[in-house]
């Protein structure tokens, strides 16, 4: 007899199933094998735990799911889960790995796959020395499989990398999974450094504010400083720039604006003073009073634009228990990237990225 919880997951698998016969019969194997894993843990652990169990398993559903993304092909779905040799392959096609290596002694080296790990080999007679694939790229100081390599890197730019997929499904430690994490925030942190973006221009609008992600709760525990994060986003794009900032004040915030926002462009903002001034620096800016009301009934003013871009972001902030200060720019970085990208495939992107800005070397 299957609990009430157990019926929903599998009348909601079954559903699934139906819709997957028609477009990939492995992936009606997979769900098939995951209601076996729901229908076990049912009649093994009892009603009592099965949920939590199922709960566990989730995560492969999660990757199971991908195979109906639109943004996901054929050939994207013959790179996430390929064997070792064909990985190597990708890396080197996507030029994040070397594709030839010449050695010290002026020779050709062949990449040997014989044994693990694999390695360029110097064939003279008098030298034969051997190179790690990974020595001088990306990957250099790390032992991840290189399959793995791949399936992590499509499933955190597609955000289903949880750390609890990457523990089942990859075998990565939750150490491992935040350095691997942390290893992707800085490449597109690269990126949006090395091509900054400017919001904005004549015949757009742009919704500024600021918002506080630190801050004591009625005065109990440690008392930190509080973070601010100056934000704006572009109505017509989606386009956004997020900035954490020391304070306020009007010195702080219009450099920031200025270098982020083009001439011309309509400013909206709240009636924050610091926000006085733009009008005599190349823009219109118009000004909603949120003591009185949402949006400006004489105007139209309004940020509920920038509004619904802090819930997006600080859900992401709540999901992950809190950031630390230290790691806040980061993680605005990799905000602005992923909007950045937009309708576009994050796992191409991101792929170009690491070839573009950690070559072999």
């Amino acid at each position: 007899m299957l609990s009430l919880k157990s019926k929903r997951w599998y009348r909601f698998l079954q559903h699934t199933m139906r819709r997957a016969t028609v477009e990939c019969s492995d992936k009606t194997k997979l769900l098939s094998t995951y209601i076996i894993v729901v229908l076990q843990n049912e009649r093994i652990l009892g009603k009592r735990f099965a949920t939590t169990a199922c709960t566990a398993h989730f995560s492969l559903f999660q990757e199971l799911t991908m195979f109906g993304r639109t943004s996901t092909n054929s050939s994207v779905m013959n790179e996430l889960i390929p064997d070792e040799p064909s990985a190597i392959a990708l890396l080197q096609a996507k030029g994040i790995l070397h594709q030839q290596r010449p050695c010290d002694c002026g020779e050709g080296m062949s990449l040997s796959l014989n044994g693990r790990p694999a390695r360029w080999r110097c064939h003279r007679a008098r030298c034969r020395k051997q190179v790690s694939l990974r020595d001088g790229t990306w990957l250099e100081g790390t032992r991840l499989e290189f399959s793995k390599v791949v399936r992590f890197v499509h499933a955190w730019s597609h955000k289903y990398g949880t750390t609890e997929f990457c523990k089942n499904m990859l075998g990565m430690t939750p150490q491992a999974v935040t350095k691997w994490k942390s290893r992707m925030r800085e490449i597109v942190a690269q990126s949006l450094l090395r091509h900054p973006l400017r919001i904005g221009g004549p015949g757009f609008i742009v919704e500024i504010d600021e918002s506080l992600f630190s801050k004591s709760k009625d005065h109990r525990g440690r008392s930190y400083p509080q973070q601010w994060v100056l934000g704006g986003v572009c109505r017509e794009t989606g386009q956004c720039f997020l900035v954490p900032v020391e304070d306020r004040s009007r010195d702080t915030l219009l450099p920031i604006i200025r270098d982020h926002v083009r001439l011309g462009t309509t400013i909206m903002t709240d009636k924050w003073r610091a926000y006085n001034g733009l009008s005599r620096v190349g823009y219109t800016h118009l000004q909603v009073n949120h003591s009185e009301n949402f949006v400006d009934p004489e105007t139209g003013c309004h940020t509920q634009t920038i509004e619904s871009l802090w819930a997006q972001l600080k859900r992401g902030n709540k999901l992950r228990c809190g950031t630390q200060r230290t790691l806040l720019q980061s993680y605005l970085h990799e905000f602005m990237w992923r909007r950045r990208v937009g309708v576009g495939d994050p796992y191409h992107k991101i792929m170009q990225d690491i070839a573009t800005y950690c070559p072999p070397r």
